[in-house]
């Protein structure tokens, strides 16, 4: 799996987990914590799970906007959590979540098509999904037809 949540992901699972956002994995740190698809892509994740600040559309970050992301642990997050989208999207992973207890703060959770597993993983993570280890109130917004504009998308 490759996760912004690190720490939390792997604790809980077997899983080998690939830290998104630099700081538990060596080539990144070395790259000022940059992600790219062709990065992600050599290790194909069986889940890309991430954590947003926002919920919609995701257009893609300006030039400026990415040029701070390499300074600014902020912009970065941003970038982050596009490029994930992005790879995932463009690779047809199944979005088994965008799971909320409070508006604009999301876990996303996609899952690669193709496992022999990937319909028991979907329907397991929309059933039994814990927010930050809050188990009760989570709301999955992929599975209503809640409007997908609640916080806007990448500031400038």
């Amino acid at each position: 799996m490759i996760s912004t949540e690190a720490g939390i992901m792997p604790l809980y699972s077997d899983w080998t987990a690939m830290d998104a956002l630099g700081l538990n994995d060596e080539y990144l740190a070395h790259h000022q914590g940059v992600i790219t698809a062709q990065y992600i892509d050599q290790y194909k994740p069986a889940l890309i799970i991430y954590h947003s600040y926002y919920l919609g559309p995701t257009p893609a970050p300006s030039a400026a906007f990415q040029a701070r992301a390499v300074k600014d642990f902020d912009s970065r997050l941003y970038t982050v959590d596009y490029t994930l989208r992005q790879y995932a999207e463009a690779n047809h992973y199944k979005l088994a979540g965008i799971f909320a207890v409070q508006t604009c703060d999301f876990h996303y959770v996609w899952v690669r098509p193709g496992l022999p597993d990937t319909d028991a993983l979907v329907h397991l993570i929309q059933s039994d999904y814990a927010f930050q280890g809050k188990t009760g109130g989570t709301y999955n917004f992929v599975a209503s037809d809640h409007p997908s504009d609640l916080c806007g998308t990448y500031p400038d």
